[in-house]
């Protein structure tokens, strides 16, 4: 489907577009080999979060692990943040989370996140809630995968903002 989708738009001349579709597809692709190199069958239960930044423009990535196999990644994008990464990482945890969404049994995370919002993820979930900020395993490898696809994610988000800065010195010249 996403294959047709860039045809279309390069044969439309859209070639932005068509470039924006082929990096979804090569983030897929790197998912899905990443999935098949690594051996998720003693995960019950994760959620590992990536995260990237450039200056003011941030990039969280989550994928999200049950059963032995990866059940979902979403990525969200955010510009002229001028908080800590702690913070924004608390922020989207506490977002994410507050949709109603399942929280697993563990969460891998870049950096240590405050005790209190741990906390109240723990009574949202109705049991016990590990975290951390795994160092080698197969919980390094997922929180591996996020931190990757966060930074791709930022590459294909924010790359047309960088041209256009780009293109904006260029004509200040």
């Amino acid at each position: 489907e996403l294959r047709m989708e860039m045809l279309r738009a390069s044969e439309e001349l859209r070639y932005e577009d068509a470039a924006v579709v082929r990096d979804r597809l090569a983030i897929f692709g790197r998912i899905k080999s990443d999935q098949n190199a690594v051996n998720y069958a003693k995960v019950e239960g994760l959620d590992a979060v990536g995260y990237y930044r450039e200056g003011a423009s941030v990039e969280v990535s989550i994928v999200q692990v049950r059963y032995g196999r990866i059940a979902g990644s979403e990525s969200y994008g955010f510009s002229d943040v001028y908080l800590e990464d702690k913070e924004v990482l608390e922020a989207v945890l506490q977002q994410f989370y507050d949709r109603g969404r399942e929280i697993p049994e563990e969460i891998a995370l870049p950096e240590i996140a405050s005790e209190s919002v741990l906390e109240l993820l723990r009574e949202r979930r109705g049991g016990a809630l590990n975290w951390g900020v795994p160092q080698r395993g197969t919980k390094f490898r997922v929180l591996e995968l996020a931190l990757n696809n966060a930074r791709e994610n930022f590459n294909t988000r924010f790359s047309g903002d960088r041209h256009g800065a780009d293109a904006c010195r260029a004509l200040q010249r």
